[in-house]
């Protein structure tokens, strides 16, 4: 819906972000020209944010101070709603390879048994290459002893989230830089976590307005 009235890609890997006399030039991992931009904002891991940043250095070198730590997540359609979680919809940090547990089928528009297993930290590290049907089965039985309830599952996928969280001492909020009319926003800027990261994004939005009154 918030796309509806832009033109969106998908599936098109940016390789190169660098301003010039006519705008932000943009091209894709073939070296082929996507266009130039009047802005360009940079909503990446900080990771993947460094090489985009490199018209802008001092941007460049902050992303790359960032360190990234991975999780395994897995989503999970389950046949019915666990007993032990009946009138519960989320849990943090009760488990030692359980990090969260999110039942989203609780959010608005949506039904049935949906759920999200995030693994611990040191979960994840030390099993980072197991298989992601390994991981399904091990998160499920970790629910399974957690809530003391058999489960059926009926759907699952499993994903390796490689910049899941991030260790930052960046005190802003977000990055813009008027002169190459680029910027760089995200929850490695501030203090991590979903909500820091719409924190970010809204930070530089007005960031951008601001320049351009």
């Amino acid at each position: 819906m918030l796309a509806d009235q832009v033109e969106l890609r998908t599936e098109t890997r940016i390789s190169v972000v660098w301003p010039d006399k006519n705008g932000v030039l943009l091209r894709d991992e073939s070296a082929d020209v996507l266009g130039h931009f009047d802005n360009v904002v940079v909503a990446a891991p900080a990771p993947q944010a460094a090489v985009l940043l490199d018209a802008v250095q001092r941007y460049r070198s902050r992303a790359e101070a960032v360190v990234m730590q991975p999780a395994w997540v897995v989503s999970v359609v389950l046949e019915r709603r666990p007993e032990a979680l009946a009138h519960i919809d989320l849990l943090e940090g009760v488990h030692p390879e359980l990090q969260r547990v999110v039942r989203d089928s609780s959010k608005p528009g949506r039904s049935g048994e949906i759920w999200t297993l995030q693994a611990s930290r040191d979960w994840t590290e030390a099993y980072l290459n197991l298989s992601a049907d390994t991981v399904m089965h091990e998160l499920v039985a970790a629910l399974v002893a957690l809530t003391g309830d058999p489960l059926v599952v009926k759907a699952h996928r499993a994903h390796r989230w490689l910049y899941c969280d991030a260790i930052s001492t960046e005190s802003a909020m977000a990055l813009w830089d008027a002169d190459t009319a680029m910027g760089a926003c995200g929850d490695w800027l501030a203090g991590g976590g979903v909500e820091a990261a719409w924190q970010s994004g809204t930070e530089l939005a007005r960031m951008i307005l601001s320049s351009k009154s």
